[in-house]
């Protein structure tokens, strides 16, 4: 009898450490709300990015990750009540969680030119600069310079003074600078995307092509970019662009790790008797302010290929077009 007694006093004690366990087990997968919340934003303009401190900001009581879709940087087109969402997966016993939230896009009150296409390194974070015509671009800084991140659109000098716009004829022979678009394409989307072409007489003319605190970089200072991104041999795959939106295929060792966000807006040649354009989607062509010579200009001293990762460095005719980056003062 006293056996079964001891038998029976552990049975009941086993039932009671299963039941008290099995209401512990419980207790830890009750997941509690998040309490996500995320109003409607205020409205914005035409080109605004999307950003963490503005639009996408939603809050939760609980520490996760918030997955927006779009997410950061994106640019909505013009419209109003369209959708921002967000999917929050939250760190500890509490349940994932959406919303989602409307926003009004407005239209610019400024002339955009058009929007650039470009792919942006979004892990960069950029600034911002506006030429004498009220054109914007993206700016980054790379070790001690800051560089634009995108190409040169300006049809105007720093006085306001126009720049002759020579889509055929006197291209090789007009000196006093001109500029064109390849294949004088007059889409603003393109244009803002890829920039304009310039010859070097634009480029070094008086009356300076750069706004105030800009300036067209020297030989020296393309050096000292190229140097910072690790020589020659590598530093064109870290400013190029990444995959093939715009560069053709394969765009061998783009990582665009740098925020440069090279594209290949091709060249304009000095061939009689009308000057050709070519190498759009292969190539990347930029002026610098270095002379070497009377005849000579270091034209494509920066060029960059779609089949490598180099940067190649030659002079060039004068007359040629190529695209323009400034570096700040």
């Amino acid at each position: 009898m006293k056996k079964g007694f001891l038998s029976a006093t552990m049975v009941i004690l086993l039932l009671s450490l299963t039941i008290n366990s099995c209401k512990k087990r419980d207790e830890l997968i009750v997941y509690k709300d998040p309490g996500l919340v995320w109003t409607n934003p205020a409205d914005i303009t035409e080109g605004t990015e999307l950003s963490y401190a503005w639009q996408l900001n939603a809050r939760a009581d609980a520490d996760g990750t918030y997955v927006y879709t779009p997410p950061v940087g994106a640019q909505l087109g013009i419209g109003n009540n369209q959708e921002l969402k967000v999917d929050f997966y939250p760190d500890g016993y509490y349940k994932r969680a959406s919303k989602a939230v409307k926003i009004n896009v407005l239209p610019s009150l400024k002339p955009t030119n058009g929007l650039t296409t470009a792919v942006f390194n979004s892990a960069k974070t950029y600034g911002k600069m506006t030429d004498q015509e009220g054109n914007e671009y993206k700016t980054i800084v790379i070790g001690t310079q800051t560089w634009m991140a995108e190409n040169l659109r300006t049809t105007k000098f720093r006085d306001g003074t126009g720049i002759p716009n020579i889509a055929y004829g006197k291209w090789q022979i007009y000196e006093p600078g001109v500029y064109c678009s390849y294949n004088n394409n007059t889409d603003p989307v393109s244009i803002a995307t890829y920039g304009r072409l310039y010859n070097w007489y634009t480029v070094t003319n008086n009356h300076n092509i750069a706004p105030n605190g800009w300036h067209v970089p020297s030989d020296a200072e393309w050096t000292t970019l190229i140097n910072y991104l690790g020589g020659e041999a590598v530093a064109g795959g870290k400013m190029k662009e990444t995959g093939t939106t715009h560069w053709i295929a394969p765009n061998t060792g783009a990582t665009n790790e740098s925020g440069f966000t090279s594209l290949p807006s091709g060249l304009r040649g000095s061939n009689i008797p009308e000057p050709s354009f070519s190498f759009m989607g292969a190539g990347s062509y930029y002026w610098t302010s270095t002379e070497p010579g009377p005849n000579y200009a270091v034209g494509n001293f920066c060029r960059l290929t779609s089949d490598n990762a180099s940067v190649y460095r030659y002079d060039n005719y004068k007359m040629q077009g190529f695209a323009v980056r400034l570096v700040k003062d």
